[in-house]
């Protein structure tokens, strides 16, 4: 079994969520999501989450989500931490979960349970029959009820649970969750900038970040400053970031993607592409995250934010 004080100490940080770059087709473009690996490493960001919701797991076939999990550890190799988003039925979560542990994965993302239907004590053994089935790290993802924060506190008793993404805006609760445990986790805001700051008054070691896989140094300023408890300068930082993180929200959080993907298709990363049941940005939104992505001084090309809609990553972090 890996060491899982190590990993957990390695979470204390900006955790990308990756993005899973498409081609004209719809097909994954894996040459650009290993580009666009190596590119986060390479400016600093030490924890990588393929297939996570940023990632659109939930339109991702299961061969596919396999083959992306390996593309993105073949690239980055140990130079960062890669965690493989797994979920849906507990038979496919467990394929998954084995398949990115043989990949070289250092540990997996339970995403946040789907089931219609769930008995307390037969969600708890889902999340066990997991995490039995790999020996590798494991970070919970807690995005509502459905995962209660009292079978958090029982699941973090384990020594296979790294880190909890606590993704539900309720400080108060996830400050009382945090209180309540001396279980040595590392416990992370799972709902990114805006967020941020208040999760890491109540405990947070770290935060989540979507727009960290085009702009990845803002975050890790931000996670800077409130680890050095500056927390005038954090939310300076925050105030910048929030009108990108505040259009994401928009249509009850469906521009979540395709708002990060078009900062990338504009920046020359990747296409703006995603798959349904998400739209792109319509023209006014797409101009928005345009002059957003401009006023940070990322260097946006004077043309058209559509014209930079099929370039792929030219010379990025090659």
């Amino acid at each position: 079994m890996k060491d899982m004080a190590v990993l957990r100490e390695r979470l204390k940080t900006v955790v990308v969520t990756t993005v899973t770059p498409l081609q004209p087709d719809g097909s994954i473009d894996y040459a650009t999501a290993a580009r666009h690996a190596r590119f986060l490493v390479d400016h600093g960001i030490q924890v990588v989450v393929p297939a996570g919701n940023t990632g659109e797991f939930a339109s991702l076939g299961l061969d596919e989500t396999h083959r992306l999990v390996a593309t993105v550890v073949d690239a980055v190799a140990d130079r960062a931490m890669v965690l493989a988003g797994v979920g849906w039925s507990m038979p496919i979560a467990v394929d998954l979960a084995r398949r990115a542990q043989d990949a070289g994965a250092h540990g997996i993302m339970i995403h946040h349970p789907v089931h219609t239907y769930s008995h307390p004590r037969g969600l708890q053994q889902y999340y066990e029959k997991i995490m039995d089935a790999i020996d590798i790290g494991v970070l919970l993802y807690k995005r509502g009820p459905e995962l209660p924060d009292a079978l958090v506190a029982d699941l973090v008793q384990s020594d296979q649970v790294i880190g909890v993404k606590y993704a539900e805006n309720d400080v108060n609760a996830f400050t009382n969750l945090v209180a309540s445990s001396d279980a040595p986790v590392t416990w992370l805001c799972g709902t990114a900038e805006r967020w941020a700051p208040f999760f890491h008054l109540g405990g947070a070691a770290g935060f989540s970040s979507g727009l960290a896989n085009f702009a990845p140094e803002k975050p890790l300023q931000l996670h800077a400053a409130l680890s050095a408890r500056d927390y005038v300068r954090a939310m300076a930082i925050r105030a910048e970031l929030a009108p990108f993180e505040e259009l994401r929200q928009r249509h009850h959080s469906a521009n979540n993607v395709p708002a990060v993907k078009e900062a990338m298709s504009i920046l020359g990363f990747c296409d703006a592409r995603v798959r349904d049941p998400l739209l792109e940005l319509d023209d006014q939104e797409s101009e928005s995250v345009r002059q957003i992505v401009a006023s940070w001084g990322l260097g946006v090309p004077d043309a058209p934010a559509i014209a930079g809609r099929t370039q792929s990553m030219k010379g990025v972090g090659q």
